[in-house]
């Protein structure tokens, strides 16, 4: 039996490297698009016909709109509906991908004139008391499905998102093995497609931090889990575990309200921008920050300038600007 457009699409955009949450999320978003349009997407592209315009596309924008989505989300489903349009000119299905016309024109005011909608940057001292939340909460309170709060957990994942600048993913598979405390160095897996250099640093508040954590960890864990981060029962954090997690305390703080503009939420990503704007404001080059990110080289020099050859003067140099939340 062959396979549906829906998942000839998924195909190929996982063939151009995306990565299994990209996947996971246009696959979704485009299928919501499809069933909207009343568009059967489970016969092959050879037999495949989608007829769309302006006025069909606002009717979606204004559907998701009633819905209250986030302006992000919306961005979102309209970023999966762009690499579709653009899959299906390819393969001559479609004359023209108007999506990007669209997305300019009805999309990206806000986004470019509304501070709202840039992610939330809190203070260090703000940071400190995110952080430090999980340690004055009760163990084992819901906080939502089958996640549960682990104080000595949910602080090593807050000080890990903060002194690492990593993404959810890349912190959610961290594995046992990757982290060496003696050294103060974290290895993210280099699967990502949106990640060059794979070392992080931590230091010694962190160090502190996991030591805690690793000795409740022993107590839980369940035989072959080789992951890090663990749920209460001992099993691996789910995909979307990080984000309710870090939501739950953010809210209790006052830094997160789940139905206001990108501005007033708090969510994992937020941790990446705390991190890069506070090594900056300490003085940290430019080229530093973007190899502790793991950003992809741009240019020429970005391609012959190694710096992995100097990952210990960066880590010096991280050392030395990396805020000290004093926990």
């Amino acid at each position: 039996m062959s396979e549906g457009v829906l998942d000839e699409f998924i195909f190929d955009c996982k063939c151009r490297g995306y990565t299994k949450r990209t996947l996971e999320t246009y696959k979704s978003n485009v299928r919501y698009y499809l069933r909207h349009e009343k568009v059967d997407f489970n016969q092959s592209i050879d037999n495949f016909e989608l007829y769309t315009n302006f006025e069909k596309l606002k009717k979606f924008l204004d559907h998701l709109k009633k819905r209250k989505l986030a302006n992000s989300t919306i961005n979102g489903y309209f970023a999966a509906l762009s690499t579709f349009f653009d899959y299906l000119y390819v393969f001559h299905k479609t004359d023209i991908n108007e999506i990007p016309i669209f997305r300019r024109r009805y999309l990206r005011q806000k986004k470019r004139y509304n501070n709202t909608e840039r992610r939330q940057l809190i203070s260090i001292e703000k940071m400190q008391e995110l952080i430090t939340e999980p340690l004055r909460t009760q163990e084992n309170l819901l906080i939502r499905n089958f996640i549960r709060t682990v104080p000595a957990r949910d602080h090593a994942i807050f000080m890990l998102f903060a002194k690492t600048g990593a993404r959810k993913e890349e912190i959610r598979h961290i594995e046992i093995d990757d982290i060496d405390l003696d050294k103060g160095l974290v290895w993210v897996k280099s699967h990502f497609a949106k990640r060059s250099n794979c070392l992080c640093f931590i230091d010694d508040e962190t160090i502190q931090a996991l030591r805690l954590y690793l000795k409740w960890r022993s107590a839980v864990v369940r035989p072959d889990n080789k992951y890090l981060l663990l749920t209460h029962t001992g099993c691996r954090l789910q995909k979307d575990d990080l984000y309710y997690i870090t939501t739950y305390y953010a809210k209790i703080i006052g830094i997160h309200n789940r139905l206001g503009p990108l501005g007033e939420k708090f969510t994992p990503h937020c941790f990446r921008h705390w991190f890069t704007t506070n090594l900056r404001r300490s003085g940290m080059s430019r080229e530093y920050r973007k190899w502790l990110r793991g950003d992809a080289p741009e240019g020429a020099d970005d391609w012959y300038d190694q710096l992995q050859y100097e990952w210990g003067e960066i880590k010096t140099a991280y050392l030395k600007h990396m805020p000290t939340l004093k926990i």
